[in-house]
This record gives structure tokens, sequence and C-alpha cells, in this order.
């Protein structure tokens, strides 16, 4: 990534308070894996959460990214430890727990979004140690989502957004390189493509037993689809997701308008924020914007990113540079505390916002 003098000055002032807590929520486990949140509330003492293995997994690439842009030495050895962490918590059946490393319940969602760091790893080591570990995952979560329809264990439905697991799944077998394994991330990102409807809308990307759906796992879902269906030139899947995400933006209108969660027919509830969600949507706008050259996207991810700039407040149960899962703090997402996925969320965007900015007509 090119970055003028201007551009990285800037870029380094907005993500070093974000940068420093993403540090600390790695140093306070001695580097093994990243807290899953700070909240006062919660945890009164120590502020900090215990590791969580599937945001750690998915922070690795921020970690990687952000090394390479600001040269920074410290962010490529957190991210080796996290990645050597994640590794000795692996199953030997090739999965990756639910919740905290000790659950014991394997997980096909956490798995996927693990991969993500493990090709990260592999892709800036070249250590054969990490391809092995990739091969053993993407063939257990195939063989468990063919079993069990994309559904986790005690699920009853099939969660839509678990299209961003199949993205780590369809990502990580660019390496491993199994058609098998191919043709099965073709057809199950088809069959997850059935549920968005005329109205843009689309069906059970909710968390199970919610009636709404946080803007979080609605980006996770449109993410899903565009970078899935951009790998494995899914075109008619890709045009699908574009309609279904540029129908949301017309309805939102100015992203001063966007709620924290929605209804069927993008009913929204006006009461909060969902600040991870927020910062997700204004990178899914960017990335459309990359593979259509829409102005529209651009100028929409602009302004989205720059509403969640202005709700950064760490207030005295936060971290400085931590984000908020809700705005208010007391919202209906990580009431009162501040996710290690915000931060994650708020640096991709952040490095997209500086990088596109300029090019807004």
């Amino acid at each position: 990534m090119d970055l003028s003098s201007q551009q990285l000055s800037f870029l380094k002032k907005e993500a070093d308070p974000t940068l420093n807590w993403v540090r600390e929520s790695i140093a306070v486990n001695k580097g093994l894996g990243s807290s899953a949140f700070f909240s006062r509330i919660r945890y009164p003492m120590k502020g900090w959460a215990p590791p969580y293995p599937e945001t750690t997994g998915y922070l690795i690439p921020t970690l990687l990214q952000y090394q390479e842009i600001l040269k920074d030495p410290l962010l490529l050895s957190q991210a080796k430890l996290c990645g050597e962490w994640l590794l000795s918590i692996q199953s030997k059946e090739g999965w990756f727990p639910a919740l905290y490393q000790d659950s014991g319940i394997p997980s096909l969602f956490n798995t996927g979004m693990i991969l993500f760091g493990l090709e990260g790893m592999f892709a800036k080591t070249g250590e054969d140690r990490y391809l092995k570990v990739i091969e053993i995952a993407v063939h257990w979560m195939a063989n468990f989502a063919k079993e069990n329809d994309w559904k986790e264990t005690k699920s009853v439905n099939r969660s839509t957004y678990y299209v961003r697991a199949l993205w780590g799944l369809t990502l990580a077998n660019q390496v491993v390189k199994d058609e098998t394994l191919n043709e099965f991330c073709v057809l199950s990102l088809r069959s997850f493509s059935e549920s968005i409807q005329a109205d843009g809308w689309i069906n059970n990307w909710a968390f199970e037993g919610y009636a709404s759906a946080f803007t979080h796992t609605m980006a996770y879902t449109w993410r899903g689809f565009l970078e899935t269906s951009h790998l494995l030139k899914e075109d008619i899947v890709f045009e699908s997701a574009r309609r279904s995400f540029k129908i949301f933006t017309d309805k939102v209108g100015h992203p001063e308008n966007i709620a924290g969660a929605y209804k069927g027919g993008f009913e929204k509830d006006g009461s909060f924020h969902c600040l991870p969600g927020l910062f997700q949507l204004s990178i899914v706008s960017f990335r459309f914007y990359e593979l259509t050259c829409d102005f529209h996207f651009l100028n929409w991810g602009i302004l989205c990113f720059e509403k969640g700039m202005t709700m950064r407040t760490p207030g005295w149960y936060g971290k400085e540079g931590g984000i908020f899962g809700s705005y208010p703090a007391m919202g209906k997402y990580m009431r009162f505390k501040q996710p290690n996925w915000g931060a994650k969320f708020y640096l991709d965007a952040l490095e997209l916002y500086v990088k596109y900015k300029e090019e807004l007509p």
C-alpha cells in the first residue's frame, strides 16, 4: 500500500491509540491470544476478558497489514505469538473451539474465522506447519458443514452470516488447492445466496434466537457473499449481494441514519448504533467500490466511516483506543464492552478510508 507522507501521518495518528489497545489485549495474555473485550463493568479489576480464539484468528491479518505499512516489528512478533497459540489449541481432528480455548466444543464458524489468521501466517512465513494445520482444518470444516448443512451442533436454523466462514474456507483453499473442496464451496455459496430476497433483505442473518439482525452480522453476510463470490468467480451471486447492499444504502440514505439493528424489510431499531457493524459496513462499501468502480459505494463508505469516527469515546468504563460494541455504550450490542473485533474492523476500515478518500470526485 503506497501512501503519501501526509496520508501515512494521518493513518498513524488515527491508528496508534487503537493499535496500542490491541497490543495490550495481546500482551496481557503474554502473547497467547487477544482478549475478547475490555470492560470495567464485567471485569472491574483487570478490565480484560480471556483471550478469544475466533477473533484472534482474524485479527492476525490486520496486525500483519499494519506491520507492513508502519514497519512496526512488535506487530509482527505479536502476530507470530498469536499464530503459535492458535496452533497449540487446534484439536487433532482439525476444529477450533467455540467461545474460549477450553470450551471443548467444536465450532464451525470459529474454525472458518481462524483460517484467516492461519492463511495470513502461512503467506507471511511460508512455514509448512501452517499449511498442515490449514489442511486439517479445511477438511474437518467441509465434512462437518456437509453433514450439518452449515449448522453448529446445537443450532436449529442455518445462519446466513456463516457465509463469512465460507469465505475463510474458500480463501484457505487457495493454498490447499483441493478441487473437490472448491466445488463444495461453490455449491455452498449458491445455497446461501438463496436467502437473498427481492427487496434486498437476507433471511436468517441475525444471531440465532434474535428477532433483529445487528449490523455486525449483516455486514458479515454481505462481506462473505462479496469476497467468496469474487474468489470463486460466481458473478450471479456477486450481483445479488451488490444489489442487496445497494438497496440497503439507498434506504438508509446518509449513513448518519444507520441503526444498530434491523428487522425484515429493513425496519430499523434506532435506539443505538452497533460500532463494529458501522465500520464493517464501510469496509463492505469500499470493497464494492474497488470491484465495481461505482462512486456511490466510495462516497457511502467514506461517510459511513466518518460517522463511526465521531463515536470513539472511551468513557470511564472503557480504555483509550478501544471501540465499544454500541453507541451509546449501554446499547444492545456488547453493552459496556470494547470487543477486540471492533478494533480490528476500525483499523481495516481506516486503511481503506485513507487509501480511497482522495479518489472521491
